[in-house]
């Protein structure tokens, strides 16, 4: 399978714990969450040990950042970022 610059295969997840996944992140912030706090209470869950909250707030600064105009590019750079 070759994929273009922009796609995306897989999907990567950000809390273990509740199963929200990089797209779950990006879905919300579409429709307006802006913090970490608020990702979680849109997918109706809870931080249990906290380990995913850096990355998902990065995701959101990302987002915020790019101005949520192209979220595909966000997830990548969080990747990178988290290395």
């Amino acid at each position: 399978m070759v994929l273009e610059i922009g796609e995306r295969a897989a999907f990567m997840y950000l809390c273990i714990c509740n199963a929200i996944t990089d797209r779950d992140v990006e879905r919300v912030v579409t429709q307006g969450c802006s913090s970490v706090g608020e990702v979680f209470r849109c997918l109706g869950e809870r931080p249990n040990c906290g380990r995913c909250v850096p990355d998902i707030c990065r995701l959101v600064q990302q987002a915020q950042d790019l101005g949520a105009q192209d979220l595909d590019t966000a997830a990548p750079l969080l990747a990178v970022a988290a290395e």
